[in-house]
Order: C-alpha cells, then structure tokens, then sequence
C-alpha cells in the first residue's frame, strides 16, 4: 500500500524469468529505523549502515505520512520532485514534467482520490534523469504502461502530480537513503 492505494504485488519470478532467485519485495520503510541503507544494483548487495558515497547528497525527505520516500531530481533539466521506489519496473512522469511547478504531497494525495484518471497506453518519450551528479537516461511512461500495474484509479490519478523512479534510473548504480541526514545518493 502507498499513500492509501494498492498497488498489485508482483510474482517476480513470474514477471521476470531470470530473475528465478528473488522470493520477494520489501519495502523501503523497513529500512528507515537504520542509519542508512545501500541498495547496489552492481552486485546486487543491501547494505545496511553503510559509509556515504562518495557523491553528491540530495535532500531526502518522507512522502507525506505514507511508506515512500522523495528527493529532487531534474527530469530534462527540469527540477522536480520525484518518490524513490527502486522496486518499480517503470519510470513514471507527472503530466507536468515540462515545468518545475511543485505540488504539496497533500495536494497530491488530494488529486489522487478525486482527480481524473488517464487512460493506460504504452506512451513513453525518452528522457534524462539527473540525481546529483548522475545523469540516466531511460523510457519515462506517462501512466501505468501495463495493464493491472498499479491497481485502482485513485493510484493513476496520483502519478499525473508527481514522478515515479523506478528500476531504469537506478539499474547499474548504487542508491542510498541516509535516514539520518535524510540524504539521497546515487553513484
């Protein structure tokens, strides 16, 4: 569950074929009590109160009072927010990607229970996602790209105010949430 909406759970090794050794997702929430935690797409390691970095730190901070965690980034030299969520298969854009207009996460909560729902296509563009000094290019989906991925309209009303990182951003690098600073990395 995040912010109030059920997302569906996956059977990863369903999903993702060679991926036959994954039991499971966890969420990042349990990870918050820690000073910090790495998540190394490198060698496919978490470490759990690991040395920084060595890279520049974002500022972090807890998505409202739901089980996500956001920073800011620049999605085509645009600064905005964006929610972390490393287990997503997808990268999802808020329709106003264009421009750096923020929204409280209150109003984006707002929206998400009384907004208007997208249909879902496999509409993506190419984009550039750049976390501190890290640039990433990667597919940007304007909603859920398949069909029964996030469940629920209120979860597809959401995604229009605010962007989703998911696993293309992150693929190949190290993520660390520093819960005690509330820093975000990313190398």
């Amino acid at each position: 569950m995040f912010a109030g909406f059920n997302f569906r759970s996956n059977n990863l090794q369903e999903e993702y074929p060679l991926l036959s050794t994954i039991d499971g997702q966890i969420g990042l929430f349990l990870f918050s009590d820690c000073e910090n935690i790495v998540i190394d797409y490198r060698n496919n390691e978490i470490i759990i109160n690991a040395p920084s970095l060595p890279t520049e730190g974002m500022p972090m901070r807890q998505f409202s009072d739901c089980y996500g965690f956001c920073t800011k980034v620049k999605i085509n030299g645009v600064e905005q927010d964006a929610i972390i969520a490393p287990s997503m298969s997808t990268v999802y854009l808020r329709d106003e990607n264009k421009s750096s207009k923020t929204y409280t996460d209150e109003e984006i909560i707002e929206y998400g229970k009384t907004g208007t729902p997208r249909t879902p296509s496999n509409k993506y563009k190419n984009i550039t996602v750049q976390i501190g000094d890290v640039t990433v290019q990667c597919k940007g989906y304007l909603t859920s790209r398949r069909n029964g991925e996030m469940d629920g309209e209120s979860a597809k009303r959401m995604v229009r105010k605010i962007n989703i990182l998911g696993y293309p951003v992150f693929a190949g690098h190290r993520i660390q949430l520093d819960f005690k600073n509330w820093v975000f990395r990313m190398d």
